[in-house]
């Protein structure tokens, strides 16, 4: 979980970045806009950006957003998967939200007979675990927080609210997501989008979405920390 929040922590300053720098373009457009001269043009950005150039900026920051949340809940799930390496799981020693996880990933392999096998000590129970398992197969293009907190209801952690106030649980996501999707299948174009987006607004979507993201790991972390993906009788016993 250390080089998930390192990463994380990595991406979400590059998106921080990119968002400041969209608001200081805006605070130049503004400040030209304001000190026109009667017979002047106005310079909008810095270099002579077009505003056609300015709209699609903004519009690339809700792709750096849905990419910040979507490879950070990636790897946030991941590293619950490669937990089961480290400790050597069998199928047996799991919890049962992740029993029924690692069945639903292993009937994709083997097919609808796979229950004949659950009670067995044949070594098929360690190889369950990482058949049918694919981390890019987790999310596809369509994260926001609904399906955050879905998640993590399917594997037994919760999100926990130490940045409730900031994140406003999750509700920004929702746009992220659908204004990427438009963006992505062409829906929208990106001088569409960033005519309707203001570079603080976005900002504020952004600052939203990393608080949640932050959230939702703390509560990974809690997860893994106290073993909660394994059997009651299995986990660690608390210091």
């Amino acid at each position: 979980m250390v080089e998930v929040r390192d990463l994380f922590d990595r991406r979400r300053n590059e998106v921080d970045r990119y968002l400041e720098f969209l608001v200081a373009i805006d605070d130049v457009r503004a400040n030209a806009i304001a000190h026109v001269p009667d017979d002047g043009e106005a310079v909008f950005a810095p270099g002579g950006m077009s505003r056609e150039l300015v709209k699609t900026l903004r519009a690339n920051g809700y792709l750096l957003i849905y990419n910040l949340v979507e490879s950070t809940m990636t790897n946030a799930i991941d590293a619950i998967h490669r937990c089961f390496d480290v400790d050597e799981c069998e199928f047996s020693a799991l919890s049962e939200h992740l029993k029924k996880i690692v069945l639903e990933n292993f009937k994709r392999v083997i097919g609808n007979g796979s229950e004949k096998v659950l009670g067995s000590d044949h070594p098929v129970q360690r190889a369950m675990i990482t058949l049918g398992y694919n981390k890019e197969a987790i999310f596809s293009g369509n994260l926001d927080a609904r399906e955050i907190r879905e998640t993590a209801s399917r594997y037994g952690f919760q999100v926990v609210e130490r940045n409730a106030a900031e994140s406003r649980g999750g509700i920004g996501l929702k746009s992220v997501k659908d204004t990427r999707n438009n963006l992505a299948h062409g829906k929208q174009s990106f001088e569409e989008c960033g005519q309707q987006t203001s570079a603080d607004s976005l900002r504020t979507t952004g600052r939203e979405a990393i608080a949640y993201l932050s959230d939702a790991l703390a509560g990974v972390e809690d997860f893994v920390k106290e073993g909660r993906y394994l059997s009651p009788q299995r986990q660690p016993s608390p210091p």
